[in-house]
């Protein structure tokens, strides 16, 4: 297989997409994402509020760019 010099543009599948902010948004802890983010609780609830209305209003490819 040849080597690029040009990076690929990300691609991933909706379903993918999907699937990792319902994951974000439902069912992660807020303390393991403020620990491995460095944020302070708060500050992940707005996160997780931006990333669903996100994908409610364009897609969830677009709320995990």
């Amino acid at each position: 297989m040849a080597n690029t010099k040009t990076q690929k543009p990300l691609s991933i599948s909706k379903t993918k997409s999907e699937n990792i902010v319902e994951w974000i948004v439902s069912e992660v802890h807020w303390k393991l994402l403020a620990d491995n983010l460095d944020k302070k609780k708060s500050t992940i609830f707005v996160y997780k509020k931006q990333i669903k209305e996100m994908s409610e209003e364009k897609s969830a490819f677009y709320a995990l760019g």
